[in-house]
């Protein structure tokens, strides 16, 4: 299925099978699309893509839908109950051909938060501390997906726990207070 739609998230990048480099983010559908079926929002992963999709930006793209779905672990992050809390009813999926940028960002929030990431990500994430550029981003513009979870695998034990059971926002904020402080006290 086609779909035509704007970027309705931070894009966050994502390594695929073999190392293919992807980009995961929400994509808020075109009215033309939801007329002809498709889902109004969708959380979306995208691997070789031409270029690199910023907030705002619309895009046309030929994608492969399914239904939210997560793992049944009793203490584990649930999916798809994240889903239905965030309002998508469909992930989606798409790789290399039918990708199109059809504009670029619109003046707006969306695009403030993008730039505001990119100079932080300019500034820390180059030439300095990596982890401390994901937990700026996430507790200045709320980009959880920028705080990797490579890094929290150096994380104590009990703190591990605490992030893996769901990205809620209370619960990540605290958590990523809690690391920033014990980082700064090391």
């Amino acid at each position: 299925m086609t779909i035509a739609g704007r970027v309705a998230s931070l894009p966050q990048r994502t390594t695929g099978l073999g190392g293919t480099e992807g980009w995961r983010f929400i994509l808020a559908a075109d009215a033309a699309s939801i007329a002809a079926g498709a889902p109004p929002r969708l959380l979306l992963s995208c691997y070789q893509m031409p270029e690199t999709p910023r907030a705002g930006e619309r895009w046309q793209l030929a994608l492969k839908l399914r239904r939210p779905h997560g793992l049944l672990n009793p203490q584990g992050f649930d999916q798809a109950l994240w889903m239905l809390e965030q309002d998508l009813p469909a992930a989606a999926s798409c790789r290399g051909q039918g990708q199109q940028r059809l504009s670029s960002a619109a003046p707006g929030v969306d695009a403030l938060r993008q730039s505001l990431r990119d100079a932080i990500d300019r500034e820390l994430g180059q030439a300095r501390d990596r982890r401390g550029a994901g937990v700026l981003a996430a507790l200045s513009l709320g980009d959880q997906g920028a705080v990797s979870w490579t890094t929290t695998n150096e994380l104590p034990a009990a703190q591990r726990r605490r992030l893996s059971y769901g990205k809620r926002p209370r619960r990540t904020y605290r958590s990523l207070r809690g690391w920033t402080l014990s980082c700064s006290l090391h």
